[in-house]
């Protein structure tokens, strides 16, 4: 009966493996006194590699954060190895859940460098071969907007409070900063308000007759910065009041009638802009207020004829004012 071979020399197969993982040496050792053992004899010696990448996988460029990026694919010696996985990695470090051959990047690459590792594996090979990609930095993403514009609500009026919003700009949440507005003196271009920088703003004088804006700007990391400008708001004009008053009452038709204009302004500014002197429906005289007068003015009239004339000073307003008409004065013309 041939030998056999016994359970304290169970070892019939010894493995013996090189430094690298990359290949398994399939090994058969024997032992001497079981040498012509025939059922414990084994196949020659047998390697079995792991698939070598000759080129490495890429990653396209630019690669910009908020963007999805895909890899392209290592070529492996092996034409067998035809399985590939992915992991992508940042600074070095394995990204979680980044598994596959795409990937989008967050705001937490910017200011990183990239890679992506591969692994290749081939049937009968106990261990896939693995080859990274050269390391790219990420650049900064397109410029963020807002899917909605940010609202201002509240009472425009001299004292009140208007309130902003930030608008809707989506995740992560970026930081915001803000910038009230106002147009011009001449309604012709915007100016920025001194120290209106917050969420909230109350109306100052200088804003009657103006419309209010606010900017919002969105600063996310990794991304374009932001702006995004607010609905508008007019500010209602400041009331006036104007004070008709003659220099005399009664004038001989040889004189030139004056007579003094005051308009008071309801936000305590200097009004400008055009004041009429009428005879009820007649036109007297147009002068136009400066806001050098403050509000006061002497104007000379044409001389009038004989009788009793109803004077009236109709003030047009300015862009911070509404109009205004004085009440009547009697003017007195003799011969």
């Amino acid at each position: 009966m041939p030998p056999t071979c016994r359970s304290p020399r169970r070892a019939c197969l010894g493995l013996l493996t090189t430094a690298s993982t990359a290949a398994l040496l399939v090994v058969p050792v024997v032992r001497a006194d079981v040498a012509s053992a025939a059922p414990c004899l084994l196949p020659p010696l047998t390697c079995i590699t792991s698939p070598a990448a000759t080129t490495p996988p890429t990653i396209p460029t630019p690669a910009r954060i908020g963007a999805t990026v895909t890899a392209t694919p290592p070529t492996w010696d092996q034409p067998t190895a035809t399985t590939t996985g992915w992991q992508w990695l940042r600074d070095g470090q394995p990204i979680v859940g980044a598994t596959s051959q795409s990937y989008t990047l967050v705001s937490q690459d910017y200011d990183q460098v990239l890679s992506v590792r591969a692994s290749g594996a081939s049937p009968g090979s106990l261990a896939p071969g693995q080859a990274t990609s050269a390391e790219v930095e990420p650049v900064l993403g397109e410029q963020i907007t807002a899917s909605a514009p940010p609202a201002v609500s509240g009472s425009p009026t001299v004292g009140g409070t208007l309130t902003t919003t930030s608008g809707s700009w989506g995740e992560p949440q970026p930081d915001f900063t803000y910038r009230w507005y106002r147009t011009n003196a001449t309604a012709t271009g915007w100016e920025a308000i001194a120290d209106a920088t917050t969420t909230t703003y109350r109306p100052v004088a200088g804003d009657s007759g103006r419309v209010l804006a606010v900017l919002v700007t969105a600063d996310r990391v990794g991304y374009e910065r932001g702006a995004a400008v607010s609905n508008l708001v007019v500010v209602p004009k400041a009331k006036t009041s104007v004070a008709l008053t003659l220099t005399r009452a009664t004038v001989k038709k040889s004189q030139a009638p004056t007579v003094r204009v005051q308009v008071r302004s309801g936000a305590g500014l200097a009004p400008t802009g055009p004041i009429t002197i009428r005879d009820e429906a007649r036109s007297v005289r147009v002068v136009r207020m400066v806001r050098a007068a403050r509000g006061v003015t002497t104007i000379t009239l044409p001389r009038q004829g004989v009788g009793r004339h109803r004077l009236t000073a109709v003030y047009g307003g300015d862009v911070a004012h509404a109009a205004s008409t004085s009440s009547v004065r009697v003017l007195t013309v003799t011969r």
